[in-house]
């Protein structure tokens, strides 16, 4: 689905996400976000990039945002997202999500999420992941395959 250049971020308020987890997400800058730089460079990926570098790219330049997931005011981790617009559908697209060292984000982090679409205004979630367990647990709370990926290297 191509990203509208027109799409407007809607500001992001602090959230609370679940009674249980007791999560909130709360905007930060790109700038702020560069302390997650290293475990960004750990999501798996087979970008044939930089993928922190690009991550941190779509954050200057406004095609991202970042918010910083919370617990009780410690800091956990970080997800990057975009909100991509076709016509009047809103979707948000997690792009990365990571754990500060020394932190577990569980599958509850998808409640995070659905708050944040819905405080975009958005009418479906789309997480991209190459971590299988991540999947399987999806799969449970109402997630689909919805497309496989492939690449092939040419010019290289």
């Amino acid at each position: 689905m191509p990203r509208s250049a027109s799409v407007q971020l809607l500001p992001l308020p602090s959230l609370p996400v679940s009674s249980v987890a007791q999560l909130e997400l709360v905007a930060v800058s790109a700038l702020e976000a560069a302390a997650y730089k290293g475990q960004l460079s750990t999501v798996p990926n087979d970008d044939p990039y930089s993928f922190s570098d690009a991550i941190m790219a779509g954050l200057t330049d406004g095609s991202y945002r970042a918010a910083e997931i919370r617990q009780g005011g410690r800091a956990l981790g970080l997800t990057v997202y975009a909100v991509d617009c076709v016509g009047d559908w809103r979707e948000l697209v997690s792009v990365a999500t990571v754990a500060r060292s020394g932190s577990v984000l569980r599958y509850d982090i998808d409640n995070a999420l659905t708050e944040l679409a819905q405080a975009n205004e958005c009418k479906s979630v789309r997480l991209h992941t190459a971590r299988p367990g991540l999947v399987r647990e999806c799969l449970k709370v109402g997630y689909h395959a919805a497309e496989v990926v492939l690449r092939r290297y040419i010019n290289v």
